[in-house]
């Protein structure tokens, strides 16, 4: 069936308040919202074992004869499914938590909750820039997801893949409901996908199931917000984002990081960007007003406030309440807008100027919170130079160039984060949190997986990578690397980490610059709720070129991170150098000409929305999956599980990790070879 259309008028040129590289600002289309609904149990992802629905909200332009339009397919994350509308909050003794039943099709007297409408304020926009955007429905998903080893992520992976291809017909031949409407409108060469929480491992499966196809959908960018990763794939050759919310109180630690991790140098050649946008006072269900209080009532809740009552404790920083920098509810979403506006309008629309806004060079003005962003450029040797990637014990000693590392003056200097062959986790943290009796720690959302250079020095204390003769990169525009402040090495309870990055070239020139003028990253991360926070992650930080002064940039020696101030711990990885100079632009730092770091200021929290409580390990589509199982879900309003447990009949969102369910032979295997990459609580000896 197909529902009236609505038409939002919106405004018809940009407002003049907002420069060119604004990508929040109304666009020039007015929208249109509809809707397609082929029933409650219309598609079986293959090996499920359920049927779901195949539903969906489209936002597209009233003016479709101006496209074509790309097309971005959106996918919210596990949440309850039905509620009872004559008492939405639940009543005692129902059945539901907070209103919320994990049912489907809902039972008599119950209507399914429209969590694919709680992006619109998102699609709105982008389609006022010349997009056709399609949020779809996966309830019948996350009422059945827990009989599955992978969470659900390969039905959701598979549900996005068919409404995609359902758009391949109403884009071509025409389909009802909308008849030969789309017929020519919609440019199946530029598609975006977007996914959030167990939605985000979705599209991640989406990509890899149209690759492993040959590409025949042809999926060009995926942007990611809050994601789980329980199976660990590997995502190349897609234009890639990950948005990390620091307060968020549903999976707790981050672990969509390993998605940026995993992929830095997975396919040598390949020419796509990746970026993390790690945001301070943002928590997980926000970016959904579904799930957001002031927006629904059934089992929608504040994720990380939940956390916090479980607990019985709070956070100076991620709690709400007088003092903290928790963003509200619009607040969030509009820095969501910015950001996901600029991901597509430049991946999927070419429109350049947002360059500087995904690489962290300037700071939209909807972003109200510390966002700080981590780039990684094309493999392409006109874009960047890796130095030292640091992805093995070798590179304490020899960098990616093959050039010797030095280390003068270092208290501490080994590698954290990666396992051995026996499955053994080096941790980044010294001492591993519990919940209930049970190891369990937030705090390393990188591990394990990224190698980390784990530092701890006094004055004068350098870190030195040698470069061959004649390193040329005049050609480039940045010098960057990725560092967070080590909270457990000296010093922490002290202001930021005092540092210089150095460039020496082969005359014996030397210039260096202050890292804090360009970003807040060594600032200590905020948050005090052990073992949830503070967090050791990692953000990249990016000093233009031209700002070191007097040295010969085409004949450089050496690079070196240079420690002044009183002793400190620290955290690095990837050092290199990157972005092509752009001809014909005066500042020579960009299309935007901006030299500044990602937004500081006080690194503290968000306002809040429901959470998962479990999850669970799977098999891959590749055979390459490693991953989840041993647990760091939280339940909220809608979920009755335990932290890091979840139960059978949870209706949370669920994305946190978490114990197995379901059966098969063939896919327990696999569990086994998953809960061996996450297990191991033995630690290395360490240089310290």
């Amino acid at each position: 069936m197909i529902r009236a259309v609505a038409t939002a008028t919106l405004l018809a040129a940009i407002p003049t308040w907002a420069y060119a590289g604004e990508p929040d600002a109304t666009g020039p289309f007015d929208v249109q919202t509809e809707g397609y609904d082929f029933g409650d149990e219309a598609f079986g992802p293959p090996g499920f074992g359920a049927a779901t629905e195949m539903r969906a909200e489209v936002y597209s332009p009233t003016d479709l004869a101006s496209g074509p339009f790309p097309l971005v397919v959106m996918m919210h994350g596990r949440h309850a499914t039905c509620y009872n509308p004559d008492s939405p909050g639940g009543t005692l003794g129902d059945g539901s938590s907070g209103g919320g039943f994990g049912e489907w099709p809902c039972a008599p007297g119950h209507i399914p909750i429209p969590s694919y409408e709680g992006y619109a304020f998102a699609a709105t926009t982008l389609a006022s820039h010349g997009y056709i955007v399609v949020s779809v429905s996966a309830d019948g998903i996350n009422a059945a997801d827990n009989n599955t080893l992978d969470g659900g992520a390969d039905a959701r992976g598979y549900l996005i893949v068919a409404h995609l291809t359902q758009w391949a017909e109403f884009a071509t031949a025409g389909a009802e409901p909308f008849g030969d409407k789309y017929v020519g409108a919609v440019d199946l060469e530029r598609i975006g996908v977007v996914g959030h929480s167990r939605g985000g491992e979705g599209a991640a499966r989406a990509v890899l199931i149209d690759q492993a196809n040959d590409g025949i959908i042809g999926i060009d960018a995926a942007l990611l917000l809050a994601p789980v990763d329980f199976t660990r794939p590997t995502l190349s050759d897609v234009a890639l984002g990950i948005v990390l919310p620091y307060c968020d109180g549903d999976v707790t630690d981050l672990q969509g990081a390993h998605y940026f991790d995993d992929a830095r140098y997975a396919a040598p050649g390949d020419l796509t960007p990746k970026y993390i946008f790690t945001m301070y006072g943002m928590n997980h269900n926000f970016f959904n007003t579904v799930w957001s209080p002031s927006s629904f009532v059934a089992a929608a809740g504040d994720d990380f406030q939940n956390l916090t009552e479980i607990f019985e404790s709070s956070d100076p920083d991620c709690s709400p309440g007088p003092g903290s920098s928790r963003l509200t509810e619009s607040q969030q979403q509009g820095a969501l807008v910015a950001y996901m506006a600029a991901f597509f309008r430049r991946h999927l629309g070419e429109e350049e100027e947002f360059d500087d806004v995904l690489r962290g060079n300037v700071t939209p003005a909807a972003a109200r919170g510390p966002i700080f962003t981590t780039y990684q450029a094309p493999d392409d040797p006109t874009e960047r130079l890796d130095v030292n990637a640091l992805d093995d014990d070798v590179a304490l000693q020899t960098n990616t160039l093959g050039e010797t590392v030095t280390a003068d003056g270092l208290k501490v200097y080994d590698l954290c984060g990666l396992e051995d062959a026996n499955a053994i986790i080096d941790h980044c943290v010294d001492e591993l949190g519990s919940i209930q009796g049970m190891v369990f720690d937030s705090r390393q959302p990188h591990t394990p997986g990224l190698g980390q250079l784990r530092i701890a020095f006094g004055p004068d204390a350098r870190w030195t990578n040698t470069l061959p003769a004649g390193t040329d990169v005049s050609a480039l525009q940045f010098v960057q690397l990725r560092a967070g402040v080590d909270f457990e090495g000296p010093g922490q309870a002290a202001s930021a980490v005092e540092a210089r990055l150095e460039l020496t070239d082969t005359a014996g020139v030397s210039a260096s610059v202050a890292l804090s003028d360009y970003t807040d990253a060594l600032q200590p991360a905020p948050g005090t709720l052990t073992p949830f926070l503070p967090k050791k992650i990692l953000h990249g930080i990016r000093v233009p070129l031209v700002d070191f002064e007097g040295i010969d940039l085409s004949d450089l020696a050496s690079v070196a991170v240079v420690f002044d101030g009183a002793p400190r711990g620290l955290l690095l990885s990837d050092l290199a150098f990157s972005d092509a100079v752009i001809e014909n632009d005066p500042s020579g730092t960009g299309t935007g000409g901006d030299t500044g770091a990602d937004s500081g200021g006080a690194v503290d929290g968000s306002t809040g929305g429901d959470g998962d409580g479990d999850g669970n390990g799977a098999d891959d589509l590749d055979a390459t999956s490693g991953g989840a199982a041993d647990g760091t879900g939280t339940a909220d309003g809608t979920d009755t599980g335990d932290p890091g447990q979840g139960d059978g009949d949870d209706v949370g969102c669920a994305c946190g990790q978490g114990g197995p369910r379901g059966g098969g032979t063939g896919l327990l295997v696999v569990f086994v070879l998953l809960a061996s990459r996450r297990r191991g609580d033995s630690v290395r000896p360490r240089n310290r």
